[in-house]
């Protein structure tokens, strides 16, 4: 090399070994268990919507299953009226959620409704799951695990709810109780991903008169498609 075009070169050089040590200084100080959660990473093909690996064939590899794709109509049908049946069978076997199979469970062609009233899954007042609520939360986290599928939770109250002792009105306690519904599922290793929640207090009633505060203080989950998410809010 003639003149300082060396220099340049020299300078690539330590630039690319600082780099290097600094990548072995990394490694060093990551945590055994931090590295083996990256491995996948660099070992197959990385699907960032659920976390899956695809292992690689030959030169190309298989695409994973996304969480973003929904099936045709007719599969998306047969899907929906497997998951009414596994609602319906398994709530079937509790008496304190029999009702809910006989009544709480819908079908149409955007998704199954499961609607359970706020005195199944909560004591009154608060957002403290009780026996029933926990069975109804157990059989919305199998389904979620075992099927592609995405779910909206929808937090409601009535109107005479006053929110209780740690909670300014109703609207905060409706919220309150489908984020821990969503918090319960996360915990049991559904994807988050999957999720949505909302919550609307005592503005979108389903009743009126006498029995009406106990229908309308609910909590309702969505099955859905990804692509159906604008339709299953009702915006």
């Amino acid at each position: 090399m003639s003149g300082g075009s060396w220099k340049v070169a020299y300078a690539d050089f330590v630039t690319a070994m600082m780099a290097f040590f600094l990548l072995m200084w990394i490694l060093n100080m990551t945590p055994p268990e931090t590295k083996k959660e990256l491995a996948p990473m660099f070992q197959a093909d990385y699907n960032i919507a659920d976390g899956s690996t695809t292992p690689v064939q030959g030169s190309a590899a298989t695409p994973a299953p996304s969480l973003t794709t929904g099936g045709t109509k007719g599969e998306d049908n047969k899907a929906f009226q497997a998951i009414s049946y596994e609602l319906q069978r398994s709530l079937n076997l509790n008496q304190d959620t029999r009702a809910i199979a006989e009544n709480g469970i819908t079908n149409s062609e955007v998704g199954v409704l499961l609607r359970v009233s706020g005195d199944v899954l909560f004591e009154p007042n608060s957002v403290l799951f009780t026996p029933a609520g926990v069975k109804v939360l157990n059989e919305v986290s199998n389904i979620m695990k075992t099927r592609k599928i995405f779910v909206v939770i929808r937090g409601h109250a009535d109107s005479s709810e006053t929110g209780g002792q740690y909670f300014p009105s109703n609207w905060e306690l409706s919220s309150a109780r489908s984020t821990v519904a969503v918090r319960y599922l996360i915990d049991k290793g559904v994807n988050p991903a999957a999720i949505r929640s909302v919550a609307y207090g005592a503005s979108r009633p389903i009743a009126q008169g006498e029995d009406s505060p106990a229908k309308n203080r609910r909590v309702e989950f969505f099955f859905h498609q990804p692509d159906k998410m604008s339709t299953v809010l009702g915006y």
